[in-house]
């Protein structure tokens, strides 16, 4: 548990409405995609942990195929609703898709190969409780991809996400202005705070499930990895809404170096 000692004193009301965790993946192997299915399981009070939705994209290899499935049929301790597409449809097209499988009020998305943290969820979905239009993100740190070893504590604290004129995603310092919104509503805790930001990274979020299908969902005809980082950001700034990120909610991703990956 890598928080910091006034995060672990934070109380949230008991009853913040179910959650479905979607997971989409291709050619994942098993204990990647477990790993992260079992430290959410661990890691979550159950009563707000609804189900997963597992959705094969289309994956060719074997292990992704039928000990994936067999592996989703072992789990007890919460409900794996399990999908695979014969053809791989791309990821924006396999989110959309799955959001119609998830039955909670609210869908937290995550990368199908991330670990989540003690006191995950409860920030995550909070402001959501209290707004249904607001959509947050964590922190992310990072997963090395040659060792799988979880770095923690590296993510950007003092950041905020957002786009240039090429809608080319990066993060950048977070403005005097927001420091000082933070600071006046939360003039003791301000540092542990969410953050209102411009955009999002697009792979890990969190969403009520009924404003993710008002806002239109995803624009299926994406088909380079990246677009989802401005897609719904711009969606929701069109709505006069706010994203927020929430700086108690830490989650740790494979970060595949420089790759470019299709979608």
């Amino acid at each position: 548990d890598t928080r910091p000692q006034s995060c672990l004193a934070q109380r949230y009301p008991r009853n913040m409405g179910t959650v479905s965790v979607v997971l989409i993946y291709y050619n994942e192997a098993v204990s990647v995609v477990f790993r992260t299915i079992y430290s959410a399981i661990n890691r979550s009070p159950r009563h707000l942990l609804k189900e997963f939705v597992l959705y094969d994209d289309g994956s060719v290899w074997e292990e992704s195929i039928g000990a994936m499935k067999a592996e989703a049929e072992k789990v007890a301790e919460v409900p794996i609703v399990y999908y695979r597409n014969t053809t791989r449809g791309g990821l924006m097209r396999a989110r959309t898709s799955a959001a119609n499988f998830a039955t909670g009020d609210i869908m937290v998305y995550l990368d199908s190969h991330c670990e989540v943290l003690p006191g995950w969820l409860e920030p995550l979905i909070e402001p959501i409780y209290r707004d249904p239009t607001a959509v947050t993100c964590p922190v992310i740190d990072t997963i090395e991809w040659d060792s799988m070893k979880l770095l923690s504590g590296r993510a950007p604290m003092s950041a905020i996400g957002s786009f240039n004129i090429l809608l080319n995603y990066n993060w950048y310092p977070i403005p005097e202005v927001e420091q000082a919104r933070r600071k006046a509503l939360h003039p003791k805790e301000w540092a542990i705070s969410p953050i209102r930001s411009p955009a999002m990274a697009g792979g890990l979020f969190a969403i009520n499930r009924q404003y993710f299908h008002d806002l239109g969902a995803y624009d299926t005809q994406m088909n380079v990895w990246g677009g989802e980082n401005t897609e719904i950001s711009i969606r929701k700034n069109t709505r006069a809404t706010e994203n927020t990120r929430a700086t108690r909610a830490t989650e740790n991703t494979i970060f595949p170096g420089s790759t470019f990956l299709p979608i």
